[in-house]
């Protein structure tokens, strides 16, 4: 794997953590949404929206420049992070590679505005997945265009859980 790859995807845990520690950064075909503003890749997702520090969730994120993803749990003190390659995206399809464990599995995922948790636009269900929840939320704005962007992420996410307090 490309040490390319890998810093792109140490780029999206840096900026999901950097936003629970409170620092100052800020291809596929679309879901069958009416308006699809958000997909799959290129794009963070949250199973709820944190609280505090301490409140652990789960993460999912996928980069398409180097077809690389994470599956992240934790807080902004602890977690583990798994990271894996993807094939493009295929009719609600997402085939992941384990980097870890070099196990395939078929991500077979749905987005739609129906069945979000509280706070978010958008959702997206999965089966097949090896780990994690079987419905992450999202924001439009939450999209990473590069590795810059999953840092600079962090910003929006910030702002729209301290909206919640």
């Amino acid at each position: 794997m490309k040490k390319r790859g890998i810093l792109v995807a140490a780029a999206l845990v840096a900026g999901a953590i950097g936003w629970w520690s409170g620092g100052d950064d800020g291809g596929e075909q679309p879901a069958a949404l009416d308006d699809p503003p958000v997909s799959v890749t290129d794009q963070i997702w949250i199973d709820r929206m944190p609280v505090r520090d301490k409140d652990k969730i789960h993460l999912f994120g996928t980069i398409s420049d180097g077809n690389i993803g994470v599956f992240n749990h934790g807080s902004a003190y602890e977690g583990e992070f798994t990271l894996f390659t993807f094939e493009k995206p295929r009719r609600g399809a997402l085939v992941i590679t384990m980097l870890q464990s070099d196990k395939v599995h078929t991500l077979r995922y749905k987005l739609s505005r129906e069945g979000c948790p509280r706070a978010f636009d958008y959702c997206l269900h999965v089966k097949g997945a090896p780990r994690g929840p079987k419905v992450y939320g999202t924001m439009r704005d939450w999209r990473i265009e590069g590795a810059r962007d999953a840092r600079a992420l962090d910003a929006l996410v910030r702002e729209r859980a301290a909206a919640l307090r």
